[in-house]
């Protein structure tokens, strides 16, 4: 909409917006008291959901059979979500252990370009990546020329500055759930 095409204002925007989610059932109550505190005028033009839950019921039915309709469509959606919350949070945990082998598998360089930083090769790898606070070269970065290496090696450290990593891992947590 404002097309805001800088990687770091779109990088920072988008985790502004992350943590903004993250923070929204610790806002909800605030929000509660603020509106019961505050004066009417100031607070009548809001709208505000009932406390009830949601009937999936037909108004005009009050059978049981329709009650028990309702639980029962009601614990297939709660099974449903708790099945594929699972399938996403395991989907990630296996991502994260994967990488965490990868990382301890991989050999550490001790070149003077690379002092001050966890720079490690793996030949399990066709690109650079950033884990944690780890940089991750292919086998085949000895044949990169200076400038692609300084260039490489200024991208990943962006990436390890920003904590691009640990946001990226929250993100899946938060999208799973």
């Amino acid at each position: 909409l404002l097309r805001i095409r800088s990687p770091q204002s779109l990088s920072m925007i988008w985790t502004a917006v992350l943590f903004s989610a993250l923070a929204m059932p610790l806002l909800m109550p605030a929000m509660e008291v603020v509106m019961r505190s505050a004066p009417e005028a100031a607070v009548a033009w809001i709208p505000v959901a009932p406390h009830l839950p949601i009937s999936l019921r037909p108004p005009s039915s009050e059978s049981v059979t329709s009650a028990a309709l309702y639980l029962d469509a009601s614990a297939l959606i709660a099974i449903a979500y708790v099945f594929v919350a699972s399938l996403a949070l395991f989907r990630l945990s296996v991502g994260v252990v994967r990488g965490q082998r990868l990382r301890r598998k991989a050999h550490r360089l001790d070149q003077a370009w690379a002092l001050g930083w966890d720079i490690r090769v793996s030949d399990r790898l066709a690109a650079p990546v950033t884990y944690g606070r780890t940089i991750l070269l292919p086998s085949d970065w000895s044949d990169w020329d200076v400038f692609k290496r300084d260039v490489v090696l200024e991208h990943e450290k962006s990436h390890v500055r920003r904590r691009d990593f640990f946001v990226q891992l929250l993100a899946g947590v938060h999208r799973a759930v």
